[in-house]
């Protein structure tokens, strides 16, 4: 493993979480590479592919019907030369129910060889959990 471009991947994912925490999609948009997709599972009620930038968006526009308020936590950031997983708890609150979930989550970014990220793809703990968040 190469530690410099390891450590070029931890700073970009990171950044990518920060930036998206601060709800600042103009700065992202230049760290995804031009074929970038967010793949959720298909079991999932926001289940596919999304892709493009405006994939990422649309996404974001889903998750903001469904939880009218949410939070993260990074724990934990593994990276090699092109790839990272980010273990996250998410508290979140359901639109349908008004509940709060607590929501553990590993994303998988693979990185492309310029530094930009070309997928992202979340792996729910609970599932089940997260369609009833996430219901309508």
């Amino acid at each position: 493993m190469n530690h410099d471009r390891a450590d070029a991947v931890r700073d970009l994912v990171t950044r990518v979480y920060a930036l998206a925490q601060a709800g600042d999609f103009d700065a992202i948009r230049p760290l995804f590479s031009p074929d970038f997709s967010f793949v959720e599972a298909d079991d999932l009620a926001i289940g596919g592919t999304y892709a493009g930038f405006d994939g990422y968006l649309a996404i974001w526009g889903e998750v903001g019907r469904r939880w009218t308020a949410v939070s993260s936590r990074l724990v934990d950031l593994t990276v090699s030369d092109h790839n990272a997983v980010g273990i996250m708890e998410l508290d979140v609150v359901s639109a349908a129910d008004g509940q709060t979930y607590i929501l553990e989550i590993a994303e998988l970014f693979e990185v492309a060889d310029d530094l930009t990220i070309k997928r992202i793809k979340p792996f729910y703990f609970n599932t089940r959990l997260a369609n009833q968040s996430l219901a309508l």
